[in-house]
């Protein structure tokens, strides 16, 4: 191929070559699933807590920390999307921490004594205090630096094309399901990263004016092609939002 092709495309075929050599070399070494594509150990088993905190009449405060656990759990499925991504097996991944009315417990967070083990949801139904709003924030910084690890990942590794790295031909939209803790969906923040011509780098609020996601979910399908789609029923979106793509 090399002597066929032409001298623009020899960055490309080296690419190519050097990504069949990995896995020709995993071959070798030791007998693997071809569907772990470079992940040829078995995760270890975790078992996790079933406790689930009364929303009332509850300090929430339990007697194990699941945390540590839950980001192992988060960190190993993270890497089977990498791979998948790397191998090409598939490009559309969802991926979700922990439902809203998650029962996860997290310790060393709690401002007024970061020895006890308390729990995230639940704890949004208190009262609102300057503890519980510091604690939620440092939850969701628990949650942002682990996406940003990824992200960094992805943008680290090289497509076996040649053609950039994994972020640049992704797009990953980042959110929670509600906007406050009072399960308030008004102004809703969204944050995209990624690729793929976003014009990165931008807050963008519509000028104060409310938006369906929709609009934002049919501007997205608009990069990838699908123009005119529309997403739910007529009091469900407006338009697709213009500007998030170069």
């Amino acid at each position: 191929m090399k002597t066929l092709a032409p001298a623009s495309q020899r960055a490309q075929l080296d690419v190519h070559e050097s990504a069949i050599r990995a896995v020709e070399a995993e071959f070798d070494a030791v007998p693997v699933d071809p569907l772990g594509c470079g992940m040829p150990t078995e995760p270890p088993a975790i078992s996790v807590s079933t406790v689930l905190d009364p929303y009332l009449n509850s300090d929430h405060i339990v007697a194990e920390r699941d945390d540590v656990k839950h980001s192992q759990i988060g960190l190993l499925q993270l890497a089977v999307v990498k791979a998948a991504f790397t191998c090409d097996l598939t490009r559309v991944v969802t991926f979700q921490w922990s439902p809203g009315t998650n029962h996860v417990s997290f310790g060393e967070l709690w401002p007024a004594d970061p020895a006890v083990f308390k729990v995230h949801h639940t704890t949004s139904h208190d009262a609102g205090s300057a503890d519980q709003r510091e604690f939620l924030t440092r939850v969701e910084e628990f949650y942002a630096l682990r996406a940003a690890n990824f992200l960094q990942d992805l943008a680290s590794t090289q497509e076996a094309s040649g053609d950039g790295s994994l972020l640049d031909n992704t797009l990953v939209p980042y959110l929670t399901e509600v906007a406050e803790r009072n399960h308030s969906f008004v102004r809703m923040p969204w944050l995209l990263f990624g690729g793929l011509g976003l014009n990165g780098g931008r807050r963008w609020d519509n000028g104060g004016t409310e938006r369906m996601s929709n609009d934002l979910w049919m501007a997205i399908a608009e990069r990838f092609g699908m123009q005119g789609f529309t997403l739910g029923d007529n009091d469900m979106h407006t338009t697709a939002i213009t500007g998030l793509f170069a």
